[in-house]
Formats: structure tokens, C-alpha cells, sequence
């Protein structure tokens, strides 16, 4: 907020715009990679990454699972809505930009008040597995709750969707702030000369820059205790599902060496 004429250095923005690039290159040599690694599984075993993926994937903050079909070829559409539905998901056709987005069924994807933060099959489905039942207990033994008990789970999802609207709101907020700062300082640099206009200007800048600074810490704060809270919860229950899906692996496989 320098008055005109002052000479900013643009080192920092040169390795600001460096860093960005290397990181966006280890994006997409990551996505690469893990595409190449899913097109050399035959097609039964892309339907058991599929299924996988689908179980034990973390909705963001829409409610989605997010699954690109790039990595799924020889799967079509309607054989992954197909998959999907039989793991309690449905498939979103519109706004989907070449991606697969599954919603766990019951759930409004896109509304703060319905959004899925929990994913993976309901709790009665896992429990029918014994290794995801000694992760549960585990979890009632040491921390004191069960991961696959329905109310249990009900209530940290709501607590963490309540977490996660209430950070958004912020975030606008905090927005809204940023550009009331940028604005103040054009109207300052318009009123370059006037001095007690001019200090006003920068005075309001600088007050709405630490208001912002201010909401999106407070943003982060809520969304940390909602994790700290509640996050835990969600947490051992997709160990549970893990334990679930480790064990119809494992099994599997055991079953076909014994034949």
C-alpha cells in the first residue's frame, strides 16, 4: 500500500510462479502415473478398483466422490453407475466435466444442509465384516465410541457438514472483505495529493485486509475443531471400511490359491 512510484521487486512473484509450475507438474505426472498403473489391470480387477475407490473414497466438499474415467477404460458408463449403485451410490450426469460423481444414496449433493461427508456402504454392511467388527471394537475400547454405530455417525456428520457450511459462509465473507481492501486502495491511489482522503482510503484497506485475515483464520479454526471433534469419528469408520475390503480381498485371494 506504498504510494505510487515506489518499486516493488517481482522476485517474489517469479518464485511464487516457479514453485506453482513444479507443482502442477508433480500433478500430473502423479495423475499420469496412477493411470497408467490402472490400464494395465485386466478389466475384473479395474471393477475391484472401482468398487474399492467408491467404498472408502472421502466426499468433498459437495458431496461427491470424484472418479476419473480416464483411468477406467473398458468400463463403460453404465456398467460404473451399475457398480456404484450396488455399493449405495448414484451417479450426477449434469455439471460433471467428463468426471464420474457418485453420491451415496439419501444425500443432495451441491446443498450445505445434505451433503454426504461420510461415504462408504451404510454401517450394517460393515458390520457383517469380523475384521471391521475387531476395528470397532478397538475403537470402543480405546476411545470410547463405535464407529459403526448409525447414531454415532449421524451426529459427527452433521456437526462436521454444520463445521463446513459455516467455514464457507466465512470464506465468502472473507472475500467480500479482500475486495472492499482492493477497492479502497485504487480509490487512495485516485486520491494521491489529498492527504486526509488519501490516509482515509489506506486506513480502510488496511482495516478490511486484517478483517479478511481475521475471517479465514477463523474459517480454519472451525474447520480444525470440527475435525478435531467429529473428524475422528468419520475417520475410524473408514478404517472399519478399509478392514471390510482388505478382508474380501485377502479372502479372495486365499480362496483361489487354495484351489
Amino acid at each position: 500500500m506504498a504510494p505510487p512510484g515506489g518499486h516493488n521487486s517481482p522476485a517474489f512473484l517469479q518464485w511464487a510462479a516457479v514453485g506453482f509450475g513444479l507443482w502442477l507438474l508433480f500433478a500430473v505426472v502423479a495423475t499420469w502415473e496412477s493411470s497408467r498403473r490402472k490400464k494395465k489391470l485386466p478389466v475384473e480387477q479395474r471393477v475391484d478398483v472401482l468398487r474399492e475407490e467408491l467404498r472408502t473414497g472421502t466426499p468433498n466438499a459437495r458431496g461427491h466422490i470424484r472418479i476419473d474415467p480416464v483411468g477406467y477404460p473398458g468400463i463403460p458408463v453404465s456398467q460404473a453407475e451399475d457398480i456404484a449403485r450396488e455399493e449405495g451410490f448414484l451417479r450426477q450426469s449434469q455439471g460433471a466435466k467428463g468426471q464420474w460423481l457418485f453420491y451415496r444414496m439419501g444425500t443432495q449433493p451441491g446443498s450445505s444442509t445434505g451433503i454426504d461427508v461420510r461415504g462408504g456402504p451404510a454401517p450394517e454392511v460393515v458390520r457383517e465384516s469380523a475384521a471391521a467388527r475387531h476395528v470397532a471394537e478397538g475403537f470402543r475400547t480405546q476411545d470410547g465410541f463405535d464407529p459403526l454405530d448409525e447414531t454415532t455417525l449421524a451426529t459427527a456428520e452433521k456437526e462436521l457438514r454444520t463445521a463446513r457450511a459455516r467455514s464457507d459462509r466465512a470464506i465468502v465473507r472473507c472475500a467480500l472483505a479482500l475486495l472492499g481492501c482492493m477497492f479502497a486502495e485504487i480509490l487512495a491511489r485516485f486520491a494521491w495529493g489529498e492527504w486526509p482522503l488519501y490516509a482515509g482510503f489506506q486506513i480502510c484497506a488496511a482495516t478490511l485486509l486484517i478483517v479478511g485475515v481475521r475471517i479465514i483464520i477463523g474459517a480454519r479454526r472451525l474447520r480444525a475443531e470440527g475435525r478435531r471433534k467429529h473428524g475422528v469419528v468419520l475417520a475410524a469408520y473408514r478404517d472399519t471400511v478399509v478392514a471390510q475390503v482388505d478382508e474380501k480381498k485377502f479372502g479372495a485371494d486365499q480362496n483361489s490359491r487354495e484351489k
